[in-house]
């Protein structure tokens, strides 16, 4: 009973030191690191900055284009008790951290999105909707039969769709919470991420993205020679995808694929973002626990 309180007393230590620290940044200390600009390939895309100093294994980030902000999902491990709990860090379109969210009892907040002021977390078993104009959490959905939610997307009319790599599925979860099973396809074996491009759902699976239209049946798009973690669209019928070891890809509309984000040791590159009209990607990237922000080149033009 005495370590479980330990444990317990030492997280609500660690936390909160990490939210003073977001919400009180200092020029001294704001985990800010101006990167040397450099093209990390042919195609001109620049590092403009690596953030630090707030961030503990992030796993996503999603930009609110209403705020011009970025949210970094994080997950700790506590190393005594082997659980984890999870924040969410708010940030300035040039990574200055503003502050953390007030949702408490998170675990493994692994994706989110962004839909008419809410946003919207996967952890675990649940989809949490946390108001940003309200800064508190609205709702929460236990969604049925799940075993691992690892990303999340929504649509306009507010539907949303979350996949499952270890029920092997996308689920479906109306506005008001209620779940089906939307595809549970073979296709989708190990459905890690999703984004939308106009009708279709794209899905990155272990070595693969699978095209779900939303009233059809999903078909292999394109085979991979690396496994993903994340993925968006470029807004021209190609995508960017990143993969955990070997850096980030761009697709094209027409199947060529770019490695324009090196594979770089010990560092793991996780579910990133993109900014159209500032041409702009946000990439968490774990074991050295930061958020590199980039300036993308010419890819879309080629």
């Amino acid at each position: 009973m005495k370590y479980v309180f330990n444990a317990i007393i030492a997280t609500i230590v660690i936390l909160v030191i990490r939210m003073a620290a977001c919400k009180n940044p200092t020029p001294e200390s704001n985990g800010i690191e101006t990167a040397k600009l450099h093209t990390s390939n042919t195609s001109g895309n620049i590092m403009l900055k690596k953030c630090k100093n707030y961030f503990s294994m992030p796993k996503a980030a999603v930009f609110d284009k209403e705020k011009g902000e970025i949210y970094i999902s994080n997950i700790v491990y506590d190393t005594d008790s082997s659980d984890t709990f999870g924040y969410i860090c708010r940030a300035s379109i040039y990574g200055e951290i503003v502050d953390t969210l007030n949702i408490s009892d998170l675990k493994q907040p692994l994706g989110m999105t962004i839909n008419n002021n809410s946003l919207y977390i996967v952890d675990k078993q649940t989809i949490i909707q946390f108001d940003l104009n309200l800064d508190s959490v609205t709702n929460k959905f236990q969604i049925q039969d799940s075993k691992q939610l690892s990303d999340i997307i929504s649509l306009p009319d507010e539907e949303l769709y979350a996949c499952d790599p270890l029920k092997n599925c996308v689920f479906h979860v109306s506005k008001d919470g209620s779940s089906d099973i939307f595809c549970s396809d073979s296709l989708c074996k190990t459905a890690s991420a999703l984004c939308r491009y106009e009708d279709c759902i794209y899905l990155t699976t272990e070595n693969s993205i699978v095209k779900i239209p939303l009233k059809g049946k999903p078909a292999t798009l394109k085979k991979l020679t690396f496994t993903p973690s994340g993925i968006k669209t470029d807004f021209n019928g190609g995508f960017y995808v990143s993969s955990t070891s070997e850096g980030v890809f761009w697709i094209d509309k027409n199947g060529n694929i770019e490695n324009i984000i090196k594979k770089r040791n010990n560092i793991s590159n996780e579910k990133f973002d993109i900014v159209e009209r500032q041409n702009m990607l946000f990439l968490p990237t774990g074991k050295d626990n930061s958020l590199e922000i980039y300036e993308l080149g010419s890819t879309k033009e080629k």
